[in-house]
């Protein structure tokens, strides 16, 4: 898969995730979006409030690196790198990774906007995929916004990033029926 492609690819399935959370929690209460399920897995709110903490320093780095990135007219191939293979692999919609703690939402009522601040993330991710055209994305590295040791691409980001989103939205799909 090439660069365009899957910049491509990622608009599509960022439009597709904004659509299915906003057809999952249309016209629910408050108080329907932060009940837990009877096996006391995150309220659909909490499950919005962790995708919120996690995809926002993603977003920041992905950011600034595409800000200073150069452009050029070659497209690309993407190229992953093993740490984003593994991250994409188990943060993703058939990954079972805990939370780390400090990605753990809060307990009680959370706001229904958390799924105003998601929606808005989307909306950001896709005008960055916008900004993407002509970057190399394998090429502009970056370092992991949880370990900072870990070195990674644009391409992993904007992976991890929708593996993760679509894990969760899932859930919340799945919580809210």
């Amino acid at each position: 898969m090439d660069t365009r492609e899957a910049i491509n690819g990622w608009k599509e399935h960022t439009l597709a995730l904004s659509t299915r959370l906003d057809n999952a929690i249309r016209g629910l209460s408050q108080a329907r979006l932060n009940q837990p399920p009877a096996n006391g897995d995150w309220s659909p709110a909490q499950v919005a409030e962790h995708v919120v903490m996690a995809n926002r320093p993603y977003l920041d780095i992905m950011s600034k690196a595409l800000n200073e990135a150069s452009r050029d007219s070659a497209i690309a191939p993407i190229k992953f790198t093993f740490f984003g293979r593994a991250l994409m692999k188990v943060a993703g919609p058939d990954g079972n990774a805990p939370a780390p703690k400090m990605l753990q939402p809060r307990k009680g009522e959370i706001s229904s906007e958390i799924f105003d601040e998601l929606r808005d993330q989307l909306t950001r991710l896709h005008t960055l995929l916008e900004k993407s055209d002509g970057v190399n994305l394998s090429a502009v590295r970056v370092s992991n916004p949880f370990f900072g040791l870990i070195r990674m691409n644009l391409a992993d980001c904007y992976g991890i990033f929708t593996q993760h989103t679509e894990r969760h939205v899932r859930q919340i799909e799945e919580r809210v029926h």
